[in-house]
C-alpha cells in the first residue's frame, strides 16, 4: 500500500502553544474525536493522496528546482472558525490573515503538482490550521459564549520559513512525518 502524503507548512512553537490553549478553552475532548497533537500541526498546501514512494521522491527533487529560493513570509494567525455548522463544525482550526506571499506558494504548488500529472483539488482554498476534527458532541461545542469566528485578544505571528513533505501514518500519534524540507532563501 502506498503512503499517503501531502505538502505542507510547519508552524512555530507559539501557535502550537495557542491551539493547547483554546483545545482546552473549548473542551474539545468532550466535543472532538481528535485532537490534533502540537507535533501534527501545520497548513496544507496540496495533498498528494497515495503516492509510491518512487514517484514522492522525484515529485519531491522536483519541487525542490521549482520553488528553490522561495521567500520566507510571515503569517498572522488572528481567528478560530470552523468547516460545517455554526454550533459543532465537524472541523475547527485557526486562520491566518489574507498572505500574497501564501498565495504565491500555493499557486506554485499547485502548478508543479499538475504539472506532474497529479491531482490538484479546485476547490478554494482555505489556509487553516486544524485544531479539533469529527464532532462527536451533541450539544454547541461554543459553551462559554463563544460564536465563530472567534478573534483571537492576541494574534500569533508566525514565520513560514520552511515547505515541508508530510507522510501520513494512521493511528500513530503524531500522525505525519515530515519526510522531505526545503528552505526560503533570506
Amino acid at each position: 500500500m502506498n503512503p499517503h502524503l501531502f505538502i505542507g507548512l510547519p508552524v512555530n512553537e507559539a501557535l502550537k502553544a495557542c491551539a493547547l490553549k483554546w483545545q482546552r478553552n473549548l473542551n474539545g475532548h468532550q466535543h472532538y474525536k481528535r485532537l490534533m497533537h502540537p507535533d501534527d500541526l501545520h497548513l496544507t498546501l496540496a495533498f498528494l493522496g497515495a503516492t509510491p514512494d518512487t514517484d514522492a521522491a522525484l515529485l519531491w527533487e522536483d519541487f525542490k528546482q521549482h520553488v528553490r529560493g522561495f521567500q520566507p513570509f510571515t503569517l498572522c494567525f488572528d481567528r478560530i472558525d470552523g468547516f460545517g455548522h455554526p454550533d459543532h463544525p465537524r472541523v475547527l482550526y485557526l486562520s491566518p490573515k489574507p498572505s500574497e506571499s501564501l498565495t504565491k506558494i500555493k499557486h506554485l504548488t499547485d502548478a508543479h503538482i499538475q504539472a506532474a500529472g497529479l491531482h490538484v483539488s479546485y476547490k478554494p482554498f482555505h489556509p487553516h490550521v486544524t485544531l479539533m476534527k469529527k464532532w462527536q458532541g451533541n450539544e454547541t461545542v461554543f459553551d462559554k459564549g463563544y460564536s465563530l469566528p472567534v478573534f483571537l485578544e492576541e494574534p500569533v505571528q508566525v514565520g513560514m520559513d520552511q515547505i515541508c513533505l508530510y507522510r501520513i501514518h494512521p493511528g500513530k500519534t503524531p500522525s505525519y512525518e515530515v519526510t522531505g524540507i526545503i528552505s526560503g532563501s533570506r
